[in-house]
């Protein structure tokens, strides 16, 4: 009975906006673009999986790209698999890049079951850098061991040398144990000096004694007279007490 009412109720909000949304809107003092927020948002707050198909059709039916982005909100705020796999298919399929995006972002925010998997899978088939790099945060939001697995994947073995810096840069936000040994290990066998100084960067993020130690090890010895004087940069940044130790035994050489 309850579903039934919440199906009830639905559909007298979407037939109130179809009918009668912008005369009503102008009596509250409300654009109808306003209105039907409201009343979107406040289904997704209500509603389970038969709200999540009813508001699966009114994005379809949505011509307005604003409200479009507001029912991708909707579906985010919904913890069902329905409302998932709504940001699933806007996120494989919509031919609009921006809702793409926007789709992908919410699929970062969430908890459900598939959504790296989807990430995963767009990454490999999508063409533009634009919506990789939105890929790869919201990867970064997901916060489990198979999600750093695959920024450290992209991060080592990307062709496209921006997107493994952005990899990298988020491994540096992850301050997980594992981040520093791997960031290490691509710096050895590295041979761009940009992607390298976006490693140094990420290191220096990373708030550890060993962490400091390899940003001295890079100030001492690398052979690159400019990835050197990042990583003196980004010791002199730092409030520990052995990297100012250090910076100082340098100034007296």
């Amino acid at each position: 009975m309850r579903n039934n009412g919440l199906i009830l109720t639905l559909a007298a909000s979407l037939a109130i906006l179809l009918l009668a949304g912008p005369a009503i809107a102008q009596e509250e003092g409300k654009t109808d673009r306003e209105m039907r927020k409201e009343i979107y948002f406040w289904l997704s707050q209500r509603g389970g999986s038969d709200v999540a198909a009813k508001l699966k059709d009114a994005y379809t039916k949505e011509t307005d790209t604003e409200l479009r982005k507001h029912l991708l909100f909707c579906f985010s705020q919904m913890d069902n698999q329905d409302a998932a796999g709504a940001l699933m298919e806007v996120a494989r399929n919509d031919p609009n890049s921006e809702l793409r995006k926007q789709a992908i972002f919410w699929l970062g925010q969430q908890s459900s079951d598939g959504a790296l998997a989807v990430l995963k899978e767009l990454y490999t088939t999508e063409k533009s850098a634009n919506v990789r790099e939105h890929i790869i945060f919201s990867t970064s939001q997901i916060h489990d061991s198979e999600a750093l697995a695959f920024l450290k994947e992209i991060a080592k073995n990307d062709a496209d040398t921006e997107l493994r810096g952005k990899a990298i840069f988020w491994l540096g936000q992850s301050h997980n144990g594992s981040a520093l040994d791997f960031l290490k290990e691509v710096y050895a066998s590295e041979e761009s000096a940009s992607v390298k100084e976006k490693i140094i960067f990420s290191v220096s993020q990373l708030d550890s004694r060993a962490a400091i130690e390899f940003l001295m090890e890079i100030a001492r010895g690398d052979e690159s007279y400019e990835l050197k004087k990042k990583a003196v940069f980004w010791l002199g940044q730092s409030d520990s007490e052995i990297a100012q130790q250090f910076l100082l035994e340098l100034i007296e050489q």
